[in-house]
């Protein structure tokens, strides 16, 4: 992510990478937040979620209960996958490919009256263990 976020900033425009921690969790999460000014900006955010191990896999010696997956979410929550074991090139294709949907979606909205952006100023969420 730190790879994408530098070359947005070489092309000129402003991205900003977040590390920050995640209640009850050993795992930070990453936000990559691309400012699009007047319009809904573009947000990639990796967030661990944890979830109890099944019970076919606990006999394997580990004192593990958990795990974890590592989401992407959006400005409005998970996108529903995990994409822990992708490797950086396939991490890179899936925030650029998101950024190049996202891109698409504003220009479809371009000709229609208001803006993009419906998040009234709002900060992002960075902790999505606070909305359940």
């Amino acid at each position: 992510m730190e790879q994408v976020a530098t070359e947005l900033k070489n092309r000129g425009i402003e991205a900003t990478l977040v590390s920050t921690d995640v209640s009850d969790s050993p795992i930070r999460t990453l936000d990559l937040t691309v400012n699009l000014d007047e319009e809904q900006n573009f947000r990639y955010q990796l967030y661990p979620l944890e979830y109890a191990v099944p019970s076919f896999t606990r006999d394997t010696g580990e004192n593990d209960e958990v795990y974890y997956r590592i989401e992407v979410f959006d400005n409005t929550g998970s996108l529903g996958y995990d994409v822990y074991g992708y490797t950086v090139e396939q991490l890179i294709d899936n925030i650029l490919d998101l950024y190049e949907r996202h891109l698409e979606f504003l220009h479809m909205q371009r000709d229609l009256p208001g803006s993009s952006d419906m998040s009234g100023g709002a900060e992002p969420i960075r902790d999505w263990s606070e909305t359940s």
